[in-house]
């Protein structure tokens, strides 16, 4: 399954159609309502996607994602690099995806979590 497959964007294209349809059947182009979108293999661990539909934002998020391992994202849980250990990303670029509502609360007690944790490691002498 490929994110440029015809049948995949399809697909993608259906369902935020469908959230963003009113809630009269008949108005609705592509039929019932579909059930949250599953497309394996397009999200890294992901079991299921849950596509909202676009719109305006100027929150970059992802671009340095967390992830438990190397192979899946850039920085650990305390944002710290997996291949430079005293290089920490200290911003939205660590979510793993963008979300539904302003990221500031959560960038500031990712950043607070951060500080502290390098606080901890400095005293240890470990960075």
């Amino acid at each position: 399954m490929s994110i440029e497959d015809p049948a995949v964007i399809k697909r993608i294209l259906q369902h935020l159609d469908q959230r963003a349809a009113p809630a009269t059947p008949a108005l609705r182009p592509f039929g019932p309502a579909l059930p949250p979108l599953a497309l394996p293999g397009l999200s890294v661990g992901a079991k299921r996607v849950f596509l909202t539909p676009p719109y305006p934002s100027i929150h970059n998020l992802g671009t340095c994602r967390m992830s438990a391992k190397a192979s899946e994202g850039v920085v650990n849980g305390q944002g710290q690099s997996h291949d430079i250990s005293n290089y920490f990303v200290s911003d939205g670029s660590q979510y793993t995806s963008g979300a539904a509502v302003n990221p500031t609360l959560t960038i500031v007690t990712l950043a607070i979590r951060q500080a502290d944790y390098i606080a901890s490691q400095m005293t240890a002498r470990a960075l």
